[in-house]
C-alpha cells in the first residue's frame, strides 16, 4: 500500500490554488493540486498516482529543492524580511522605522502591534524573544504594565 513512514517529498503547498476531496473517502486522498493526489498531512498519496504522475511529482520536488537551494536562509536567524532584527531592535542596539518593526512581529509570531510599547511588551512577556533585564529600558519605560488594584 502506501508508504507512510518514507513519504514522498513533494508536499502539498497551501499557498498555491489546490482543490479539497469532500464526502467519504475511500482513500486517504483529502486535496488536489496540479492533478496529484495528497492527504490531510499534505503529503502525496503515491499510491493513487500513476507512473507518470510519480515522475512529473518526482521532477517537481527536485525544482522545489534547487530553488531552496539557491535562495539560502539568513544566517541571522533573528533577521526576518526587510532586514528587521527584533531581538536588537528590543535591547535598543538597533532603531527602525516603526512600520518596519510592526510588519516584522506580524510576519515572524503573526500578532498585531500599533505602538513600541506593545511591540516591546509582546516581545519580552509573551514571545520571551528577550528577558526583562536586556529589554531597552527607553522602549519598556514607554509602556506601562497593567496593574492590579490594590487592595483596602
Amino acid at each position: 500500500m502506501s508508504d507512510t513512514a518514507n513519504p514522498h517529498p513533494l508536499r502539498l503547498d497551501r499557498s498555491k490554488y489546490h482543490a479539497s476531496e469532500h464526502g467519504d473517502h475511500p482513500d486517504r486522498m483529502r486535496f488536489r493540486q496540479d492533478g496529484l493526489p495528497f492527504d490531510a498531512r499534505g503529503h502525496l498519496c503515491t499510491e493513487l498516482c500513476s507512473a507518470e504522475d510519480v515522475a512529473r511529482a518526482d521532477d517537481k520536488a527536485a525544482r522545489a529543492k534547487a530553488h531552496e537551494l539557491e535562495t539560502p536562509e539568513p544566517e541571522d536567524a533573528a533577521a526576518d524580511d526587510g532586514s528587521v532584527n527584533l531581538e536588537r531592535w528590543g535591547r535598543g542596539e538597533a532603531h527602525y522605522e516603526p512600520g518596519r518593526v510592526f510588519a516584522a512581529i506580524r510576519h515572524r509570531y503573526n500578532k498585531f502591534v500599533r505602538t513600541f510599547a506593545d511591540a516591546i511588551d509582546f516581545l519580552v512577556f509573551d514571545a520571551c524573544l528577550i528577558p526583562e533585564a536586556e529589554a531597552s529600558r527607553k522602549l519598556f519605560e514607554s509602556h506601562e504594565r497593567p496593574r492590579l488594584p490594590e487592595r483596602s
